[in-house]
């Protein structure tokens, strides 16, 4: 299905009938059968909750990489968002979130590097108790 402007999936105002009518049947068949609009029943958290934890740590946590701040933290979230979306969502993506896991688990394990926050903030404080390194 494509819209007015040929791109692919569904033309907005049907995008928008199915988040703000789900369940109302304003939506077609064909449209509640997309792989965008099918829900993914989550075993331990609300679908609600989920999704705006999901949304607000996607948008968050990119940031904090790249600036360095808080950098392993970020990492260890975006790693464990990326376990559960290859778990519960997109099972079949395993060598695209295999690249991510990798690159997440070098980021966890030896830091952001000397170009970031996290280093300035732990320098200030190593100079601040007298130790150097």
């Amino acid at each position: 299905m494509a819209d007015r402007a040929g791109r692919p999936g569904l033309p907005r105002r049907n995008i928008l009938a199915i988040r703000s009518n789900q369940g109302l049947g304003l939506a077609s068949q064909t449209e509640r059968d997309h792989p965008l609009c099918q829900r993914v029943p989550l075993p331990i958290i609300d679908p609600t909750a989920a999704a705006y934890l999901s949304a607000f740590s996607e948008h968050l946590l990119p940031v904090f990489l790249v600036l360095g701040l808080a950098a392993r933290f970020a990492a260890f979230g975006l790693l464990f968002m990326t376990v559960v979306i290859e778990i519960f969502v997109y099972s079949g993506a395993w060598p695209t979130h295999g690249v991510w896991a990798t690159c997440f688990f070098l980021l966890i394990a030896r830091g952001p590097g000397e170009i970031s926050i996290d280093h300035l903030i732990a320098r200030h404080f190593r100079l601040a108790h007298g130790r150097r390194r």
